[in-house]
């Protein structure tokens, strides 16, 4: 008797007890220009809306697995993954922010004595990405090299520098924090994202079915968490530098050098920045991923539903 009333009392009480909500997880590669996210996560937890989880990933593929088993919300990535992504779940994503624009985050890097106008075959190594294959795309174009001298190895970030090491590769397409790296090996950058030809935006993709549910936590990330986070990188508030040097591997100097190729965009850029992205780096993203043969057609990307009222 005494156990069918205890059982009947907890019956009770879990039935007024609301589940739990579901936590929104967002993840990130290990480019430097999300770094400053990750890192308000450990040293300024409180800065992130309740219920929001930021995880740092290690290559741009683990980056695409998470998406495409809807283990995660959303990512902060390049425009150009974010377009492959949206293409290949058949429109399934929508963009809600604006992060970053990288002036020399991404880049080429060659031995000091490689030379471009030989006809040998160019063993290239670098991830299996569409934003790695664009960058190649415009080096190759700009130099008027035929795609039928690249021999493509996939390397994630991690392993690119023992690559190097061994002369496994003649070239690395790559991003900060792995730059440096490879410099301090011998190599040196021979294209990267400040040139005129290369666009390369980073944004916060989101799964559109779960638009709705977490479009309060991602409106107070960008209205609140972010702003926090960029005053604290111009600030050099000194844990949280200190924080982004162990995130990078980098000394001071280097995280210095480093940031300065990142370009972010604060809350209060977010409208000119969407009518630059939609008006113009989309329809060149667009151009530059069917020009790769990934699709006939790519699906149109666009902004999550009140953004761009919001933005434009």
């Amino acid at each position: 008797m005494l156990v069918r009333y205890l059982l009947a009392a907890v019956a009770i009480l879990l039935a007024g007890c609301d589940p739990a909500p579901r936590p929104m997880v967002l993840i990130s590669n290990p480019w430097l220009g999300t770094a400053p996210i990750i890192n308000t996560s450990v040293v300024a937890p409180a800065s992130l809306p309740d219920n929001l989880k930021i995880i740092r990933l290690v290559s741009d593929s683990s980056l695409s697995r998470m998406l495409s088993n809807k283990a995660a919300a959303g990512a902060f990535l390049s425009l150009s993954n974010a377009l492959s992504l949206n293409t290949l779940s058949e429109n399934s994503y929508c963009i809600a922010m604006i992060t970053a624009r990288s002036i020399g985050a991404d880049a080429i890097l060659a031995r000091h004595d490689w030379q471009v106008d030989s006809q040998d075959t160019i063993r290239v190594g670098m991830e299996d990405s569409h934003l790695a294959r664009y960058v190649l795309n415009q080096w190759l174009q700009h130099h008027g090299v035929s795609q039928e001298r690249i021999e493509i190895q996939a390397l994630q970030p991690q392993q690119q520098a023992a690559a190097w090491t061994g002369h496994k590769v003649d070239l690395i397409v790559t991003y900060e924090p792995f730059i440096e790296p490879l410099r301090h090996r011998g190599a040196k950058v021979i294209f990267d994202s400040s040139h005129p030809t290369m666009h390369v935006t980073n944004v916060l993709l989101v799964d559109r079915t779960r638009w709705q549910l977490f479009e309060p936590l991602v409106s107070d990330f960008r209205e609140r968490t972010w702003p926090q986070t960029l005053k604290r990188l111009a600030g050099d508030d000194a844990d949280f530098m200190q924080g982004l040097q162990k995130l990078s591997n980098y000394n001071s100097e280097q995280l210095a050098k480093a940031l300065d190729t990142i370009e972010f965009v604060t809350s209060a850029e977010q409208q000119q920045a969407f009518r630059q992205l939609l008006q113009e780096d989309m329809p060149k993203a667009i151009a530059a991923y069917e020009a790769t043969g990934a699709a006939q057609q790519a699906a149109v990307l666009g902004a999550c539903p009140n953004i761009v009222e919001q933005a434009l």
